[in-house]
C-alpha cells in the first residue's frame, strides 16, 4: 500500500483544531489520521511561526556583533545602547503576548476538559 499524503490545507485545519482546544488524539480520530502526525504538524507549525519572522517588530535578531572594545567612541556606545534598549522592549512585548496566548490556551483546555 502506498504512502498517504495530506495537503497543506488539511494539516493547517488539524493545527487549527488543536489551537482551538481539541486534543491531538481527538483531532486525529475526527480526521482519520494518526495522532503522532497531528502532534508533529502542530509542533512544526509552532516552531515555524516562532522562527519565520524574527524581525516582525522591525529589529533584526541577527544583528552585527559589537567589534569595538568598550570605551570606544561615545556615539557608537550610545547608538548600541539605544538599539539594545529597543530590542529589549520588543522582547518584553513578545513575552507578554506569549503569556497571554498560553493563558488563553490553558483556559480553553480547562473549559474543554470540564465540559463548560
Amino acid at each position: 500500500m502506498g504512502r498517504k499524503t495530506t495537503t497543506k490545507a488539511f494539516r493547517e485545519r488539524a493545527v487549527s483544531m488543536v489551537l482551538a482546544g481539541q486534543t491531538p488524539e481527538n483531532v486525529a480520530d475526527e480526521l482519520g489520521v494518526e495522532s503522532h502526525k497531528v502532534r508533529r504538524w502542530f509542533n512544526n507549525a509552532i516552531n515555524k511561526s516562532a522562527s519565520v519572522n524574527p524581525g516582525i517588530f522591525g529589529v533584526s535578531m541577527s544583528s552585527t556583533p559589537i567589534t569595538k572594545p568598550l570605551g570606544g567612541d561615545k556615539n557608537d556606545i550610545d547608538r548600541e545602547k539605544r538599539k539594545l534598549e529597543q530590542e529589549n522592549k520588543h522582547l518584553r512585548e513578545l513575552v507578554h503576548l506569549s503569556t497571554q496566548w498560553i493563558s488563553a490556551y490553558i483556559a480553553m483546555q480547562t473549559e474543554h476538559r470540564t465540559g463548560n
